[in-house]
């Protein structure tokens, strides 16, 4: 059996995650991970891998 030790959400894809104490789920995941990803105009989403520094900026959602 597996053991839940920590609980994170990445509001914006590629971003620095959320600690959470509690979250709700359903079939698609977590509620508000990964609900927003950053873009070139052209669509094109930027990752973590092109733009290291996006790990480091904070996120945040409002109730």
């Amino acid at each position: 059996m597996a053991t839940l030790t920590r609980l994170f959400i990445h509001p914006v894809k590629s971003m620095r995650g959320i600690g959470l104490t509690h979250a709700l789920a359903d079939v698609s995941g977590l509620a508000f991970d990964r609900i927003f990803m950053i873009t070139e105009p052209d669509g094109t989403f930027i990752t973590a891998r092109q733009f290291p520094a996006n790990g480091t900026v904070y996120s945040f959602t409002c109730a």
